[in-house]
């Protein structure tokens, strides 16, 4: 029992594969998270990760730690989870509708954690952008991002929702030094017609042509990463994608926020209100940090 503290610790670096990631999943700070480990670690008399620049990886040691702990883990989840009595409210189907950015970005580890703690809750996924969905009782959740919270709906803020101009390190070195002071030489990336213009106009490179023009932020990356040109993203692209820069002269575009909208009948179930819960929380964990910049 003498590693039972630090074993969250460890579980949580283990999943996020960084003591950053791992600390917020935990509300803790990095130094505590780290020195938590090295107790770990001291106690177990072996080096369970191994550390540089890009996160953590494990060990053979750790590998066959970790196999252990998340056995621990899932009979202390199943001890829990008989005390408090989880009843009908607790299974069943939570309905969400999500963002396409946020589905893709940050939603496939939520829901995988969910679970795994929660195997009876069962999840139904919309993709779309439409507030009206929670109002009308289509869905039981929502996450969106937006300035404002919707009218008519309980809405909970989770974290900001920051972006900025953004190329690879590459294009950047080979093309900027070739650009004219306007832009001349460069190329921009354009999500749609409503505002394009304008954004291009109020950048330091109001004259870079708009050469490509998409929706879909899978593509915007794919673009940006190969070199294409620049565009706007969240900035939580720059920790995940280290060959991705922030354009120089550029800020970072404020005021949004990820909303997570309840439907405020609803908002009591219990595996609606347990969804909503680890839901808000992880998405805070996962990308709050590197939106808050």
């Amino acid at each position: 029992m003498r590693s039972w503290k630090q074993l969250p610790y460890f579980l949580a670096v283990a999943r996020s594969g960084s003591f950053r990631a791992g600390a917020a999943e935990l509300g803790a700070t990095h130094a505590t998270t780290r020195r938590q480990i090295d107790e770990l670690e001291m106690v177990l008399g072996t080096r369970l990760l191994h550390r540089d620049r890009s996160g953590v990886e494990l060990t053979e040691a750790g590998r066959r730690f970790l196999s252990e702990a998340l056995e621990a883990e899932r009979h202390v989840m199943a001890a829990e989870n008989r005390v408090l009595g989880l009843d009908r409210e607790a299974s069943g189907t939570v309905r969400l509708s999500c963002e396409a950015l946020i589905a893709r970005s940050l939603l496939p580890p939520v829901l995988a954690q969910f679970s795994q703690r929660y195997p009876e809750i069962d999840i139904d996924l919309k993709v779309g952008d439409s507030f009206d969905d929670v109002a009308g009782h289509e869905v039981d959740l929502a996450v969106r991002i937006a300035a404002d919270p919707p009218a008519g709906a309980r809405a909970d803020r989770i974290c900001p929702f920051n972006v900025a101009t953004y190329a690879s390190q590459t294009y950047l070195a080979e093309q900027l030094p070739l650009a004219g002071p306007r832009g001349e030489g460069l190329a921009w990336i354009g999500y749609d017609d409503a505002g394009v213009a304008g954004r291009i106009a109020a950048s330091p490179f109001p004259d870079a042509p708009l050469r490509y023009k998409t929706t879909d932020l899978d593509t915007h990356l794919a673009l940006v990463r190969a070199g294409a040109g620049l565009s706007v993203l969240p900035v939580w692209v720059e920790s995940r994608y280290p060959e991705l820069q922030q354009l120089p002269g550029t800020r970072q575009e404020t005021g949004r926020a990820i909303w997570l909208v309840i439907n405020a009948d609803l908002a009591r179930i219990t595996r609606v209100r347990r969804f909503a819960k680890a839901l808000s929380t992880a998405i805070a964990a996962s990308s709050g940090a590197d939106l808050a910049r």
